[in-house]
């Protein structure tokens, strides 16, 4: 997915996430393009945007609130790939259920 987390707010999100994972095999990956906050209160183009995105409903998030939203759907990160100054690629793996 690319360019799709931010537009959700974090119930939205998981649900979509949910989908994802209902949607693939048991150790299926997810690859997540997205711009990633950091974590202080330094100014940066990812603040503007997060602003921008609450008017639509969205947001972006840091690193650690992005994976809480992913495990909350049943997958892990597996790794954060920086992919330009302000992209990643979230590599996801679902979690397999042993029951």
């Amino acid at each position: 997915m690319k360019g799709v987390i931010h537009d959700w707010n974090d119930a939205d999100a998981i649900t979509l996430l949910i989908n994802c994972r209902n949607a693939i095999l048991p150790h299926g990956k997810l690859l997540i393009h997205t711009e990633l906050l950091k974590a202080s209160d330094t100014a940066n183009q990812g603040n503007f945007m997060d602003i921008f995105m609450m008017l639509y409903g969205g947001r972006e998030r840091t690193e650690d609130e992005l994976s809480t939203i992913i495990n909350s759907a049943g997958f892990s990160v597996i790794r954060v790939i920086p992919e330009s100054p302000r992209g990643y690629i979230v590599e996801c793996e679902a979690i397999h259920d042993n029951t």
